[in-house]
């Protein structure tokens, strides 16, 4: 029996190791259509089954924590962040991974993003005199 244990043990050690490489991946799931870009700057689900959506929830959220950080180190909304980040993304994934289309064209986007910054930025500074 105990010489049974010790090889059991290992596979279920092995087998547990194992799965986070059977993951799926974000290059994976983009490349199998399953998520897309969009311009929100979080990807979307194009099939919804439970590997797709759990990968969904695990990257938003990472880039929520993401955006968040960068927005207020340069003064900006998290959703401006992520705005500009989605116009980017998208830009960059290229004809047929694009999930949504913009509600604003991206010049204006970042224009706004980069007025907001200033004017916040002028505001403190005149707080400060």
């Amino acid at each position: 029996m105990r010489a049974l244990r010790m090889p059991l043990l290992a596979a279920l050690l092995l087998i547990g190791a194992a799965q986070p490489a059977l993951a799926l991946t974000l290059d994976e799931a983009r490349l199998q259509g399953r998520v897309g870009e969009t311009f929100s700057g979080y990807i979307a689900a194009r099939q919804q089954d439970g590997e797709t959506q759990a990968l969904v929830k695990r990257i938003n959220a990472g880039r929520s924590v993401e955006y968040q950080r960068i927005a207020q180190q340069n003064n900006l909304t998290t959703d401006q962040v992520a705005r500009i980040a989605g116009a980017k993304l998208v830009e960059r994934a290229g004809a047929g991974r694009v999930r949504a289309r913009p509600q604003r064209p991206v010049d204006a986007e970042i224009k706004k993003a980069r007025r907001h910054a200033w004017q916040s930025k002028h505001r403190a500074n005149n707080n400060n005199d």
